[in-house]
């Protein structure tokens, strides 16, 4: 999969050049950074153990079309390090309401056919997770994967 090699090695090439790291949060599974254009994902050990089945599930979305172009570029290291390309556009409560209601149709169409994919990792459905351009389109989805 050459289009998959050819992001990753972009994806890398800008964390080895990253600036300073800034904390933008923390959730139940990891600690959050970013240097602006990377979002970098460092597991808390209760989950180091979902690390492995994660690399497989990413491997298996990116498979399909659709899924790998809401899905910006992700490297999973083995230590439990995520680096993920930032995604940009619109919160979903950022549209109006003719785009709301086309956006929640085609991240609903995303996350099928990501539930279709069959993961070992479960799908994250949080809206928050999604970024849409004015018309509702999906520009991104960022943690499509549960770690739990």
């Amino acid at each position: 999969m050459p289009w998959m090699q050819i992001g990753v090695v972009v994806l890398m090439a800008t964390v080895a050049n990253a600036a300073e790291w800034r904390k933008i949060g923390e959730g139940a599974t990891a600690r959050v950074s970013t240097n602006g254009r990377i979002v970098k994902k460092e597991v808390k050990p209760q989950f180091l153990h979902k690390v492995k089945d994660l690399r497989k599930s990413f491997a298996l979305l990116r498979q399909d079309e659709m899924l790998a172009a809401a899905i910006p570029a992700t490297r999973v290291l083995a230590d439990g390090t995520i680096y993920q390309k930032m995604v940009h556009g619109l919160p979903l409560l950022q549209l109006n309401f003719e785009s709301r209601v086309a956006a929640n149709k085609n991240m609903w169409q995303l996350i099928e056919r990501a539930n279709a994919r069959g993961t070992p990792n479960g799908i994250d459905t949080a809206l928050h997770n999604f970024r849409f351009d004015r018309e509702g389109n999906v520009t991104g989805w960022f943690d499509p994967l549960l770690l739990w």
